[in-house]
């Protein structure tokens, strides 16, 4: 199970797409052709043209194989960690807002999931969102504050 963000047409709201959370695993090892798939053409473009320029640059290395190899596993590496928030961008672009974020099986059971939610009347009567409280109030509840009661003696 993984987590879906739900996004809604602002024109159409007949329109629910579903987006999973993670690694794009397609974006890693396929790009050129994730993004075809996708209609990313100008990110597409840039990648040819950056992975043109990169070539270039490597050959200028005496173990260019070796950079090489890093700095393309490092940039394939980025895109299937973004690939999911590259296709989120897009959706914003062409007018979807997120409007949930839901644990389910697949994409079809996270939309179904969302339509559930809307349509009970439960649910839509008792709204609620969690807070977090903020990163340096959960690390200052794990420090050890015993020094604070301390006294010290100056001798």
């Amino acid at each position: 199970m993984s987590f879906y963000t739900i996004h809604i047409n602002n024109k159409n709201p007949e329109k629910i797409v579903a987006i999973r959370e993670g690694f794009y695993w397609l974006a890693f090892l396929l790009f050129p052709i994730w993004a075809i798939f996708n209609r990313l053409w100008l990110l597409l473009s840039v990648f040819l043209l950056a992975a043109i320029v990169l070539v270039r640059v490597v050959e200028l290395f005496p173990n260019g194989d070796i950079v090489g190899l890093a700095v393309y596993s490092s940039v394939f590496v980025a895109l299937g960690l973004t690939a999911n928030d590259i296709k989120r961008y897009r959706l914003s672009r062409m007018g979807f807002k997120e409007r949930d974020v839901l644990f389910a099986e697949n994409k079809n059971s996270a939309v179904f999931r969302y339509i559930s939610n809307v349509n009970s009347p439960s649910i839509s009567e008792n709204k609620f969102s969690l807070s977090f409280p903020p990163a340096w109030h959960i690390a200052f509840n794990f420090v050890d504050r015993s020094f604070l009661n301390c006294n010290f003696d100056i001798i």
